[in-house]
């Protein structure tokens, strides 16, 4: 499973402050969620996350900034 997430520069940020580790745009890469390796960041598709752990975690948040699309 994958989920596509539409985030602005303040979601993420917002993710950051609640353990995320994203890359600082304009910078792209490896997305870590409780330390471990859960999707990636373009500035092409946004935030891709495949780990289940960290989805699960996304779909029970109500965060400003950040739409969930393509739940796959």
């Amino acid at each position: 499973m994958s989920i596509h997430v539409h985030i602005n520069r303040d979601g993420e940020n917002n993710l950051r402050e609640l353990g995320w580790a994203i890359p600082q745009y304009p910078e792209t890469g490896e997305v870590l969620f409780d330390g471990k390796p859960a999707g990636y960041i373009n500035n092409f598709a946004g935030l891709i996350v495949k780990d289940s752990a960290a989805i699960d975690w996304l779909k029970s948040k109500e965060l400003p900034s950040m739409t969930i699309w393509n739940i796959l």
